[in-house]
């Protein structure tokens, strides 16, 4: 199941997550197959994360209800971060091992064929303060960003615990 759920006023949003991505010292991962121009994600886990302490606050209710779409009442998260694209950069196909679903929120996106690829999906149709969740055993990439601007999202890793009745 892929599901795409669609932020409601993601422009302000976006701004005040840019603001506070910012603060990040300049970070770039690279790594066989992948580069990525600005992450957080190898940063120690008790480093200051302002942007998510903002960003939970605005999608929990959306997380909630991505919940009841998959018949549970506990959605936890378990792993955050987020990666900045920009000319050349792509990261390779992978898994998110030891997790029920991969999430993807797009702060910015400026070409579609920039969004998520999913293995043996047909392109989804992704815009800019779209939340994309799908099992995280999909095999997924950011495609290479061949323009000049640049791509953020910001990555969690969820799981389901319980079955509503």
């Amino acid at each position: 199941m892929i599901i795409i759920t669609k932020v409601e006023n993601f422009k302000e949003i976006n701004k005040q997550l840019l603001f506070l991505i910012d603060k990040i010292p300049n970070n770039p991962l690279t790594e066989t197959n992948t580069s990525v121009l600005h992450t957080d994600w190898n940063l120690p886990l008790s480093f200051k994360r302002e942007y998510f302490d903002y960003f939970i606050k605005i999608i929990d209710p959306y997380i909630k209800q991505i919940a009841y779409k998959l018949n549970s009442n506990t959605f936890t998260i378990d792993n955050y971060w987020f990666q900045q694209y920009g000319k050349s950069n792509c990261h390779s196909w992978h898994t998110h091992p030891k997790s029920n679903l991969t999430n993807v929120y797009f702060v910015e996106l400026p070409n579609k064929s920039l969004g998520t690829e999913i293995l043996n999906y047909d392109a989804l149709d992704l815009k800019e303060g779209d939340l994309l969740t799908f099992p995280s055993y999909f095999y997924h990439r950011s495609p290479l960003n061949i323009s000049d601007c640049r791509k953020t999202i910001i990555s969690f890793n969820s799981n389901i615990l319980d079955y509503r009745q």
